[in-house]
């Protein structure tokens, strides 16, 4: 049996206690750093679920913006790995890996169908996830947007004097929709209204013109990046860094320190934070997020 002095004795206990000491600071800070880069400043009536980190979006990266939310929860994502498909859980695995033609759109709508951008054509998957291309878009660079309605996306896009948005039908026709001086950079409907969004603001459309239902605050010096519509009509609209809920005339910030690219679906509210390298969803995104009770 070996004897040790004991001072040596007690050094060695020394050095074993600051180094498990240093161990826990570094753990704690790293605690603290995730808490910060991944913590959602919102309305207490809000329940938050992450589905990917920012170490599984760099991984990923580059991540475009547009992205698709499946009836059954799975959720697609433009990325450098190709199209990805996160599970609820937060498994992911590649639909269509890197390479031609390359998405640059994709869009689910309510019937589930995904259409796809690629090589300025609208088209769709194969059951082998690969792009094919149907119809050439009416003008180059165009972006897709899910309707609820079955049968249809929004395209919208630059053209010669403005921006134009387009309705596709299944039956392969274009119909011209309207068309913007500001740049168009998120279309959402329900089955009875059309919504369109510009840096600035957010216009109903109708057929007479267009009704502003809402305006970035003068406070806010963001831009609005996208916009999305519950079932029970509220319209959710997301700067870079902030997420407002619409009705009627009256806006109210649900989320404050993060924004993006949005989809609603199954009463949730997704969230593709590009600046935070994050992606959640907020529950619920329905008028029962305003009851004192679910608060």
């Amino acid at each position: 049996m070996i004897r040790w002095p004991r001072r040596r004795a007690g050094r060695i206990l020394l050095v074993v206690g600051v180094i498990a000491l240093i161990g826990i600071v570094f753990l704690g800070i790293r605690v603290w750093q995730v808490r910060t880069t991944t913590a959602i400043a919102h309305i207490g009536s809000l329940a938050v679920e992450h589905h990917l980190m920012p170490d599984d979006l760099a991984a990923l990266a580059p991540v475009q913006a547009d992205f698709g939310v499946a009836g059954g929860g799975d959720m697609f994502l433009q990325t450098g790995k190709g199209l990805v498909e996160v599970a609820p859980g937060g498994s992911m695995s590649i639909v269509h890996g890197p390479g031609a033609p390359a998405l640059t759109s994709l869009a689910i709508g309510g019937d589930d169908a995904m259409l796809t951008v690629a090589a300025d054509y609208l088209g769709a998957l194969n059951t082998q996830g690969v792009p094919v291309l149907g119809r050439p878009l009416p003008y180059p660079g165009a972006r897709v947007a899910p309707s609820v309605r079955p049968g249809e996306v929004y395209l919208f896009s630059r053209v010669p004097g403005g921006y134009r948005a387009y309705r596709f039908r299944e039956s392969g026709t274009f119909q011209k929709l309207f068309q913007f001086d500001a740049a168009i950079v998120s279309i959402a409907d329900t089955k009875d209204a059309l919504y369109v969004a510009t840096g600035t603001m957010v216009v109903r459309m109708a057929r007479t013109g267009g009704d502003l239902v809402f305006r970035v605050p003068e406070d806010d010096r963001s831009t609005i990046s996208s916009i999305a519509v519950s079932a029970d009509g509220i319209l959710f609209v997301a700067t870079e860094d902030s997420i407002y809920a619409v009705i009627g005339k009256g806006a109210l910030t649900i989320v404050n320190d993060s924004g993006g690219e949005i989809r609603w679906r199954n009463d949730a509210l997704h969230v593709l934070d590009r600046r935070r390298s994050l992606f959640y969803s907020v529950r619920p995104a329905t008028l029962a997020m305003f009851d004192r009770k679910a608060a």
